[in-house]
């Protein structure tokens, strides 16, 4: 992968990553780590991702300085990658679930090249070509970088 891409990630691909041990979800968490992608969070995604990354850690990790340093990586993410300030934007239509209209908002107002997700129920999959984005799930977007 030559090109550093500019993405949206939609929180269950981090959940997948972190709790489920998926392959290409910590591929491209991975990817994050080392900077190798922009990440871009409005204020409705990173308050997302802090709240349910919070109640899966009560869940599946014990020990709470555990739950702390993920929780703490996340500070990390959010501070190293950019804000996008969605406040007052526009519904999309196609998106069907309209809690991930935050992502879509998010890769409009940041000028992402993907949004990164595998909630094919959401209607993002479905959105026009006019954005400036393209709506991947997990292994797609691992087969796109290794082209």
């Amino acid at each position: 992968m030559s090109k550093r891409y500019k993405v949206v990630i939609d929180t269950n691909v981090f959940i997948r990553g972190w709790f489920y041990n998926d392959l290409n979800c910590r591929l491209i968490l991975d990817m994050i780590k080392k900077r190798k992608l922009y990440l871009a969070f409005s204020q409705d995604s990173i308050g997302e991702l802090l709240y349910v990354t919070k109640n899966f850690s009560r869940r599946h990790i014990s020990n709470d300085s555990d739950r702390l340093t993920l929780l703490n990586g996340i500070s990390k993410l959010f501070y190293y990658g950019s804000s996008a300030n969605t406040v007052g934007m526009v519904d999309v239509d196609k998106v069907i679930d309209k809690t991930d209209l935050m992502f879509v908002h998010c890769a409009i107002k940041y000028g992402a090249d993907y949004i990164i997700s595998n909630d094919f129920k959401s209607g993002m999959f479905n959105l026009d070509s006019k954005y400036s984005f393209n709506v991947v799930d997990t292994n797609e977007f691992i087969r796109l970088i290794n082209e």
